[in-house]
């Protein structure tokens, strides 16, 4: 729980300091995985100033990091000395081969269990179905001390499908804009409508903006800040732009900062290009320094929920010049006022989304630059604050702790049907906390095929008093120390409890468990999980 992660310190201001005048009150305990741990994005920032202000306000704060995937740059970031870390980074994470989601699901119950004193804690979701399946895992075997959240950070498919699939078990949701408010209202029960609040995005407001040059006699210079990728950030459009601006003779200077799949591409596509210059993701310290030394933030995105990097760029007077998002950008930018939005679809290629933003920094310079900044940060003060952010998470929290248990429904898996390996992998977790529950009880399994065998590492730490198996070729032969037997024997050695080991035909073993019952055995299942709820580990 105290594993230490090595961090530079995150410059704050003011707005991030809770005041003794704040009535905002203190949260429940709060515990929020990070799949992706400390690779840059938008929602690693979002938690990191998050659990820092919530423990700030006297709650207890636990951040479970997990490793991102091959080759991805972590960055140094600083949670504060009272937020609590968990660090699974020196395990397969979500995203490579051999994840094992028992290592999320077991550091998360010793969390839950741990922080739950007095009240239950809440767990946040968001990003990466693994966390997800892992919030229902303790929903089915720790539901009186979970409440979890769902967040919408963006109104991709994906993360729409995550939060519908998972509504039972959450508590709440949480949508970082109206329009993903108004996109849950459409994807969830109707009856789970007043379940959803907006919160948006809480950003560091500083006290000015930077002294900016006015534009005449000076090239315009332009950042970009965040991840270097093609489905979601549409990074190629980025050289592309700076050739059109070149081309129509518009003088600038552009900074691409960040790190992702596409950073060699987009430093070969960068390479003859005088104007631009590529560099390695800054650390959060660094980021307001960057913004101050720029007039425009641009941002080519096919999709985002309130992009944090805009709102940063907001805060500090660095216009945000955006590819339009029905999430977010509408709401946070008035064209011509606080920024510019181009006209182009999310469907549209690299080609033209360079040719929109050119026209929208071309519209850009010919504005009054310095008042357009001073409205940015102005907007910025006025809603995007982290004292508003942090008073509206605290009392959707302390409602959302009041709310009784939601247990995970029995007749569904914990992992997303037709993602083969969640299919594997969860059936493994479930089988670990039954293990772990059943504490050196003697119990049965039915089953000694290939899933089985595959299980057997799990396997050799239990007491298997019994095997059964329908294939009668396999009875007599020897399976853990066990003669395997058919089904009706079972009860012979006075076991209460057997276990399906079979994931081909555990539907059909479990249509007949009667065999087992009549025995006086409880039958569990792992897939479709129709079995009573899992037993609380000891």
């Amino acid at each position: 729980m105290n594993a230490s992660v090595e961090n530079s310190r995150i410059e704050t201001n003011r707005s991030m300091q809770p005041t003794m005048e704040d009535p905002t009150p203190p949260p429940p305990p709060v515990l929020i995985p990070l799949p992706s741990g400390l690779a840059i994005s938008g929602i690693l920032l979002f938690t990191q100033r998050l659990a820092s202000v919530l423990a700030e306000h006297d709650g207890r704060v636990a951040v479970l990091l997990q490793r991102p995937e091959p080759g991805t740059r972590e960055l140094a970031v600083d949670f504060g000395p009272r937020v609590e870390i968990i660090d699974l980074r020196s395990v397969a994470g979500p995203a490579e081969p051999g994840y094992d989601p028992w290592q999320t699901v077991r550091a998360c119950r010793d969390a839950v269990t741990t922080m739950a004193q007095a009240e239950p804690v809440a767990l946040l979701l968001g990003q990466h179905e693994s966390v997800f399946a892992a919030g229902a895992a303790l929903a089915q075997t720790l539901p009186e001390l979970v409440r979890p959240v769902g967040i919408a950070h963006s109104d991709h498919a994906y993360d729409l499908t995550l939060l519908g699939r998972y509504e039972p078990m959450l508590h709440g949701f949480i949508a970082v804009s109206e329009h993903l408010k108004r996109r849950l209202k459409q994807t969830l029960p109707q009856h789970r409508a007043d379940d959803i609040a907006q919160i948006a995005y809480g950003v560091p407001i500083p006290d000015r903006i930077a002294d900016r040059q006015p534009l005449s006699g000076r090239p315009l210079r332009i950042l970009y800040n965040g991840r270097f990728e093609h489905r979601q950030k549409r990074v190629l459009a980025l050289p592309m732009l700076a050739g059109e601006l070149s081309r129509r003779g518009i003088e600038h200077e552009m900074t691409l900062v960040g790190d992702g799949p596409a950073r060699d591409e987009l430093e070969r596509a960068c390479s003859t290009i005088p104007s631009v210059t590529v560099r390695p993701a800054a650390e959060p310290k660094d980021v307001a320094k960057l913004l101050d030394a720029h007039d425009a933030a641009v941002l080519p995105s096919r999709y985002e929920g309130l992009s944090v990097a805009m709102l940063e760029a907001l805060a500090h007077g660095c216009i945000p010049v955006c590819a339009p998002s029905e999430s977010g950008t509408a709401e946070a930018i008035t064209p011509g006022i606080t920024g510019e939005i181009a006209r182009v679809a999310p469907d549209q290629d690299e080609r033209a989304a360079a040719m929109a933003l050119a026209d929208a920094i071309d519209a850009l310079r010919r504005r009054d630059l310095i008042e357009m900044a001073r409205r940015c940060r102005r907007e910025a003060e006025a809603r995007f604050s982290l004292q508003a952010h942090t008073r509206a998470w605290c009392e959707a929290l302390t409602r959302i702790s009041g709310q009784p248990p939601r247990p995970w429904p029995i007749d569904r898996a914990c992992a997303l049907a037709g993602d083969a390996a969640a299919e594997q992998q969860f059936p493994r977790a479930r089988l670990a906390a039954l293990l772990e529950g059943f504490a050196g009880q003697p119990i049965a399994v039915h089953g000694s095929g290939r899933f089985a065998q595959r299980m057997a590492d799990l396997l050799c730490e239990a007491t298997i008093a019994a095997v059964a198996d329908d294939d009668r070729q396999r009875h007599g032969a020897r399976f853990f120390g066990c003669t395997i037997t058919g089904p009706e024997a079972v009860g012979k050695v006075g076991v209460r409890d057997v276990i399906i080991l079979s994931a081909m035909h555990e539907s059909d073993i479990w249509a007949r468990r009667s065999v087992y019952e009549s025995q006086g055995i409880t039958v569990h299942r792992l897939h479709a999980a129709d079995e009573p709820a899992l037993p609380s580990p000891a």
